[in-house]
């Protein structure tokens, strides 16, 4: 005798197989529509997944071998060795000014004139006091010889005639304090008073600059500083003149390491005959620091700087007609005119993609273009 349950699902088959009689064709063509609409979907899908993506165009440039030396790069500024404003040490009015602006002077060729008129009139009673003293004190050395004046009033007769000539020094030195001369030649900057103004101490005329020679101050991190040693010769370049290098030698090293940033004070020398180079120029400088050795180097056009380091892609010519990249991981050094040195990572002659990065991947296919490589900066943009 069968079960309540054996006896319910018996009926269920029944019923499901006279209503699949009854809807036949719509359950057939229901199905055939539901597989088209499937196929319709999947059929791209499995005809792309087993395409080959079209080969890349890219440019290309193969890794270098050079003779580069050890290098340490700064950064620094440009000064000349005489550079001065012009400012009077006494009060007085402005009587002449005997220069302008940006004129070329020679060594004490005089630059403004202060009101004199009354250490000069000082001056003329100091002279005519310092006349009679003398005559007196001739008279005195006569009489002294001859015993009938004492040697105290002679001395006496001395000192004031030391006393008269030592006005006379003070009121000429008056009055070269108001009429400034150049303490070297040069050229002047731009004038900053005007005839008649009443000038305090120490108040600004011009300025005076004479940049044959120049000073070049830089700082470098303490962990270079036995590196550095006075005589090195410094390499040095500045914006107005492109990638034009000067040369200059250190001459200077502060002993003493600054404790806000732990940086060493250098100072080097460089002569400007051609006057080329101004006071005040932002200076990019390269010391040398050892003989040339072999390093391998590549454009810096051709490196991707990432979160989990620098990266190039080298070209894979086993086969020339299916060329693909590998992604590979480099350690960089120094940086000269838009080349780069690689520690690891590359060997020489691997040929590395140096445009069109952008659209590759690992294992991609490529082709090389035709075009020309990119220009290569000489000099990496400054911040």
């Amino acid at each position: 005798m069968p079960f309540p349950l054996e006896k319910e699902a018996v009926s269920l088959i029944r019923r499901a197989v006279r209503y699949f009689k009854l809807f036949k064709t719509p359950i057939i063509w229901f199905c055939v529509i539901v597989g088209l609409a499937i196929g319709y979907k999947l059929i791209p899908v499995v005809i792309l997944s087993n395409m080959k993506p079209p080969a890349a165009s890219v440019s290309a440039t193969p890794a270098l071998e050079e003779k580069w030396a050890d290098e340490l790069q700064a950064i620094g500024t440009i000064t000349a060795t005489k550079a001065i404003t012009i400012a009077p040490e006494v009060n007085g009015t402005v009587t002449g000014i005997h220069f302008e602006s940006g004129a070329k002077i020679a060594h004490e060729d005089k630059i403004i004139s202060l009101n004199d008129s009354a250490e000069r009139a000082d001056l003329d009673r100091y002279l005519a006091q310092l006349e009679i003293a003398k005559l007196t004190l001739e008279r005195s050395k006569k009489l002294s010889t001859q015993k009938v004046e004492s040697k105290a009033d002679f001395d006496q007769k001395k000192a004031n005639m030391d006393q008269a000539q030592a006005l006379v020094d003070q009121a000429k030195a008056t009055i070269a304090k108001k009429n400034i001369t150049a303490p070297f030649s040069g050229v002047l900057g731009i004038r900053k008073v005007n005839l008649g103004d009443y000038l305090q101490a120490g108040t600004a005329v011009v300025t005076l600059t004479n940049d044959d020679h120049l000073f070049i101050n830089f700082n470098i991190a303490e962990r270079f500083a036995d590196k550095i040693k006075t005589g090195q010769t410094i390499y040095f370049t500045v914006d107005a003149m492109g990638s034009t290098e000067f040369e200059g030698n250190i001459t200077s090293i502060d002993p003493q390491i600054s404790q806000d940033i732990r940086n060493v004070s250098i100072q080097a020398t460089a002569e400007n005959k051609e006057g080329k180079l101004k006071s005040g120029m932002f200076a990019t400088i390269r010391i040398v620091l050892s003989d040339k050795k072999p390093t391998i180097t590549i454009p810096e056009t051709a490196i991707e700087y990432g979160l989990y380091g620098s990266s190039v892609y080298i070209i894979d010519q086993a086969d020339p007609k299916n060329m693909t990249v590998k992604k590979s991981f480099i350690k960089t050094g120094a940086n000269r005119k838009g080349r780069v040195a690689i520690l690891s990572g590359i060997t020489k002659d691997d040929l590395i993609v140096t445009a069109g990065q952008l659209k590759l991947n690992n294992g991609a296919a490529i082709t090389l273009s035709d075009d020309p490589v990119p220009t290569i900066p000489e000099t990496t943009p400054k911040p």
